[in-house]
């Protein structure tokens, strides 16, 4: 099992020049980027924002078990009566409303670079993340712990994580990538450009192949804007990478999906049984259909990210054991030849399959000390 916290390397958190109004929040540096190293420690490096964008990992997205309410957004973590958005509120005002109550905000003023509004009532003003929750669960946060990805959501030290922006363009943004959307106001894309690989790199996130090309894309239109300090947070994933390399022992042994057995053996073999339905043998319309069980054996191989299989055999039997040797799986069971992936995720194992055109009804495998949490989705 992963372990996963929350650790944060010297803080140096600046807002760009020259992008705009920069929130309260930031704290003057030198300008140097504070990229990972291979040991997970924090080493300047030059400071180019095309630089920081090669250092971005790539991988494919893990989709697979997204859910909003796993990040617990909106906590009023040091008990001051304010909650996340109203932190955000509070620092990135430019002119100082009046609070009341339980933290109640009245009057102030905010801009959005979004779209270079400025705003005069916070109830037209969301609180963004600027890698939306989503993006970062298949950038790499389902892998983490539900403490780190609590800090994600409220993450207050760093201005560039959470910005205070007007509610149309953010509903407009959704939780698209940079692939997929840009501030309309053009003046403020370098400074989106600056902020989005500094949330990426402050949290080890990686980018898809679309996203890190409109990523180099963009870091050539901004070139000479320098690029600002980031403090990296601890995830337990190894610092410049998009995974954890994984033991394979991690994996040996018997897991569940639906209570359908699959067992991964230390010789790098296994076996999955699962119940595959009717058997569509039965001539009698109104006696009861037996049912079919499936057995796959395959073989694995190791990946950074944790296991491939590739199927060797697939067989079905009926309720006595005998195979059937012509039953019709609707499209949905493996076939010899395909492969799948087995990933370690935080308290549970992600199975995901490689073929498009193989259903899974639930792709989360539980082991006998996965949590609460865990347990619910499988």
């Amino acid at each position: 099992m992963l372990v996963v916290g929350l650790t944060v390397a010297v803080a140096v958190a600046v807002g760009a020049t020259g992008f705009g109004p920069v929130p309260v929040r930031s704290v003057l540096a030198s300008g140097a980027v504070v990229m990972p190293t291979a040991d997970g420690s924090n080493a300047p490096a030059s400071g180019t924002i095309q630089e920081a964008v090669a250092a971005l990992a790539v991988a494919a997205e893990v989709n697979e078990g997204y859910d909003r309410d796993l990040f617990h957004y909106g906590l009023d973590e040091d008990g001051n009566g304010c909650d996340t958005r109203r932190e955000v509120l509070l620092a990135e005002a430019t002119v100082t409303p009046i609070v009341t109550g339980d933290c109640d905000i009245a009057g102030g003023q905010w801009y959005s670079y979004y779209e270079n509004e400025t705003y005069e009532d916070a109830s037209l003003v969301e609180v963004d993340h600027l890698v939306p929750l989503a993006e970062a669960w298949g950038s790499g946060a389902y892998r983490w712990a539900p403490a780190t990805r609590q800090a994600f959501a409220n993450d207050l030290g760093d201005p560039r994580t959470l910005a205070a922006v007007g509610t149309a363009v953010n509903q407009d943004k959704g939780a698209q990538d940079v692939a997929g959307w840009l501030p309309p106001f053009a003046d403020a894309q370098c400074r989106y450009l600056h902020d989005w690989v500094a949330v990426k790199t402050r949290w080890r996130l990686s980018v898809d192949e679309a996203e890190k090309t409109s990523l180099q894309t963009l870091a050539a239109r901004c070139a000479d804007t320098p690029f600002a300090a980031v403090a990296v947070a601890n995830t337990g994933s190894p610092a410049g990478s998009a995974s954890q390399p994984l033991a394979f022992e991690m994996f040996v042994g018997e897991w569940d999906v639906h209570g359908n057995a699959v067992e991964i053996r230390s010789d790098k073999t296994g076996t999955s049984i699962w119940n595959a339905g009717p058997c569509h043998l039965n001539l009698d319309p109104a006696a009861p259909e037996p049912l079919c069980m499936g057995t796959a054996t395959f073989t694995l191989t190791e990946q950074a990210t944790g296991l491939m299989g590739t199927y060797d055999s697939v067989v079905y039997t009926d309720p006595d054991g005998a195979v059937v040797a012509d039953y019709d799986d609707l499209g949905e069971g493996p076939r010899v030849g395909q492969t799948f992936t087995v990933e370690q995720v935080t308290d549970g194992v992600l199975y995901r399959t490689h073929d498009p055109d193989i259903v899974l009804g639930n792709p989360y495998l539980c082991g006998p000390t996965a949590s609460a949490e865990w347990r619910a989705r499988c």
